[in-house]
């Protein structure tokens, strides 16, 4: 194809549109119902996202590394992705019971777990979704409204070829992996807010009950990874499969979590005095 005649379609670029959108408001939304409802602790939200990058990153990323490389994945995929939701799951879910643990004693809130599912994903959703996908829709605005030549004239030497090959690759991806990737950002955000709940249950649970809610958020988010890490890792190839039961286990961590909401939090007000139940 001539330089002259390359373009975006725009179904992509509404696509990356809609991740940005996404990965924005959201959040933003969020926090905006949760201040009205005056259940927002600003010390949860920063330790969320102190937690994002010490269980979702440090820790997720030397599991990752010693149990389950990405070069493993070509030997045995189905092996590979196993491991990887195992290390995911163990990271983050098992980090989640960590902080709801430790904070409880301080912070014995309904708002620390809400709280402090706002800032775990707040790095996620924002500088790796919204803003990745805002700087590749505004290449591709910038060269629909000025040109692939006038673009690749912004740049120098072998840079000119680089930048060219992924600016084709990037127009070869399917318009339904961004918009798909929108709804997966929506199951990010959902399941870290689920799991923390479930796990600030677990923190206030004795003995068996702890153990059986602990093992729910561990394994809902054990199974919410291994359709992508399969996928990832090169077990299958069909994305949307994928995806369509990782929305699926996302759907039912959120129900599992409703139901403990109920389960607890009415325990809470129906324990309380009369004037506090009129209250609530």
């Amino acid at each position: 194809m001539a330089n002259s005649d390359f373009m975006f379609s725009q179904s992509l670029v509404n696509g990356m549109l809609t991740v940005v959108v996404v990965c924005i408001l959201l959040p933003v939304f969020y926090l905006i119902f949760y201040t009205f409802k005056k259940k927002i602790h600003i010390p949860s939200a920063v330790l969320g996202i102190v937690g994002f990058f010490v269980f979702g990153y440090l820790i997720s990323g030397l599991l990752l590394g010693n149990i389950a490389p990405q070069d493993s994945a070509a030997e045995n995929p189905a092996l590979y992705a196993v491991l990887r939701s195992v290390c995911v799951a163990v990271a983050e879910a098992g980090g989640a019971f960590v902080a709801m643990y430790l904070l409880h004693r301080r912070y014995d809130d309904i708002s620390t777990p809400i709280s402090y599912a706002f800032g775990y994903p707040l790095i996620d959703m924002l500088l790796v979704g919204g803003a990745n996908s805002f700087v590749r829709m505004a290449e591709a605005y910038t060269v629909n409204t000025k040109g692939l030549d006038e673009v690749l004239a912004s740049v120098e030497g072998e840079a000119v070829e680089v930048l060219r090959q992924d600016l084709f690759a990037l127009a070869e991806t399917e318009p339904y992996v961004y918009f798909l990737s929108a709804v997966d950002y929506i199951c990010i955000f959902c399941i870290v807010v689920a799991i923390c709940r479930i796990m600030w249950y677990a923190a206030h649970e004795e003995g068996k009950n702890k153990i059986i809610l602990l093992a729910a958020g561990v394994v809902f988010k054990l199974a919410a990874e291994f359709p992508v890490a399969l996928y990832q890792g090169g077990g299958t190839e069909n994305y949307v499969a994928c995806e369509v039961i990782r929305y699926v286990i996302t759907l039912l961590c959120v129900g599992f979590a409703v139901l403990m909401h109920f389960k607890y939090d009415d325990k809470e007000k129906v324990s309380a005095g009369p004037l506090n139940r009129r209250l609530l």
